[in-house]
């Protein structure tokens, strides 16, 4: 008897996983398409638009050519190894112009840069922008430091240098926090082929290392895959676009990271972009789980593209108590596949993919 009811305890158990599991998948959704406007192509990204980054002249910091670093068990598309890493600019103030290929220095140029998670830091006595970026190099993860100046560099990057922390496991996504700290998320422990078993298991092995100005990480925070990061106003932001949630922090002096919320979003939540103005989360998602799996596959073949906004609606002193989502863009596939990062000026919208496309939309609904 002891035993039945052991087993029954078991079959329970696992039910419960693979139910949680075919949510992830999202093998019950629909993709219905909407767009806010009128959308087309930007010209010329065509290996991915990973993560975009906003600085406060409203330049477009954008990742591309992200090389997916996972065991061929998992079979990625053969095409990806031929990515090149690549850093695009793209004006708001003069979208008609597309994005320009950002000029690297010769120590970060072909397989030394794989770029993920990118992040700024703009340093106003000076007119600078520091560029944070996530660097999957062959053997280490790393996080590379750059400094672009409008006014004199010729679309070109100045390399600051490179950290290394024994923290740095898996890296996804960097959010600055000054010249010289930040925040870094691992999306899991491994990086290798046991990273999909971690994901498989929903097992809570990610976690958020800071980083300061006098060197030296440390952990702050740990989930299951933690994914991107931002922050406003003493808050810092996380996703989860498997466990389909976001965490808000509430930021110490010291750096450390205290959990206020964890929202359920319904949808697989990637890169974050933080409204300057209304404190609003953008989102650039992945509604259908196994259709953004077949997806790195096989290229060729479209995933759904989302983009969420979260609208917090609680009380000032707590306003994430309570939110609000609205989704204001929605494509099977056709336009962008495997939307992964946002960023919004005015009624502009710019939407990023893992491993294809960027768009722009004009966007002319109510956002």
């Amino acid at each position: 008897m002891i035993w039945k009811c052991v087993l029954l305890l078991v079959v329970a158990v696992v039910m419960q996983h693979c139910y949680k599991l075919a949510l992830i998948m999202g093998y019950h959704k629909t993709v219905y398409a909407h767009w806010p406007g009128k959308c087309h192509s930007v010209h010329p990204v065509l290996q991915g638009s990973e993560d975009i980054a906003l600085s406060e002249d409203n330049l477009a910091f954008i990742s591309s050519g992200l090389r997916i670093q996972v065991c061929d068990l998992d079979g990625i598309d053969p095409r990806n190894n031929e990515f090149v890493g690549r850093i695009y600019l793209f004006d708001f103030n003069n979208p008609e112009a597309g994005a320009s290929e950002m000029i690297l220095p010769k120590g970060m140029m072909g397989p030394t840069f794989n770029p993920h998670g990118i992040d700024t830091w703009f340093d106003s006595a000076t007119g600078r922008v520091y560029l944070f970026v996530v660097n999957h190099r062959a053997d280490e993860e790393t996080v590379e430091l750059f400094t672009f100046d409008r006014k004199n560099s010729n679309n070109s990057l100045a390399h600051v240098r490179t950290y290394r922390e024994p923290e740095f496991r898996s890296l996804n996504d960097v959010l600055a926090v000054s010249s010289e700290e930040f925040y870094v998320t691992n999306d899991g422990y491994f990086r290798n082929c046991w990273k999909t078993l971690e994901f498989l298991f929903l097992l809570k092995w990610s976690s958020i290392v800071h980083v300061t100005q006098e060197g030296g990480g440390e952990i702050v925070a740990t989930g299951h895959a933690l994914n991107s990061l931002g922050k406003s106003s003493g808050l810092v932001f996380a996703t989860s676009p498997v466990g389909r949630f976001l965490n808000v922090y509430k930021r110490n002096d010291d750096g450390t990271l205290l959990l206020r919320h964890s929202i359920d979003v319904g949808t697989g939540i990637d890169n974050i972009f933080v409204h300057p103005h209304t404190m609003d989360l953008w989102f650039g998602a992945h509604p259908i789980g196994h259709a953004f799996l077949e997806h790195t596959t096989n290229l060729d073949t479209p995933a759904p593209s989302q983009v969420i906004r979260l609208h917090p609606t609680g009380e000032q002193d707590d306003p994430f108590s309570s939110v609000e989502l609205f989704e204001l863009f929605s494509d099977s596939g056709k336009l962008i596949s495997a939307s992964s990062s946002v960023a919004v000026s005015g009624n502009r919208l710019l939407i990023g993919s893992l491993l294809q496309k960027l768009v722009y939309c004009e966007m002319t609904v109510p956002n």
